[in-house]
């Protein structure tokens, strides 16, 4: 019965992750993307003083950006219109450009 009860508690959990990511998943993955962006470009501004932040900055940045397109992403998903003109720009770049749906506009 045990095995069941826990089954039961991770399903439940993951029921609760889902909600709260949908509900303010898209703020959280914005802000946090940008402020993972903006550190990481103060981590390369200091890489000629410490050589080895380079590679932890230029993941960093990635993931940063990452993150922003994502909450932006989540965002369109949920109001079917774009949270600024920047993402769709952004989305409407050759590689991007297939994640984003046709009939999305700014």
């Amino acid at each position: 019965m045990t095995i069941v009860a826990g089954a039961v508690a991770v399903v439940a959990l993951l029921a609760l992750l889902a909600l709260i990511g949908w509900a303010c998943g898209s703020l959280v993955a914005r802000v946090l993307g940008a402020l993972l962006v903006l550190d990481s470009l103060l981590g390369l501004s200091t890489v000629f003083l410490n050589p080895a932040r380079l590679l932890p900055s230029i993941l960093a940045l990635a993931v940063g950006v990452a993150l922003w397109l994502l909450g932006h992403r989540i965002y369109l998903a949920k109001y079917g219109r774009w949270r600024s003109d920047m993402a769709y720009r952004a989305f409407s770049a050759p590689g991007l450009r297939y994640l984003a749906p046709a009939r999305a506009r700014a």
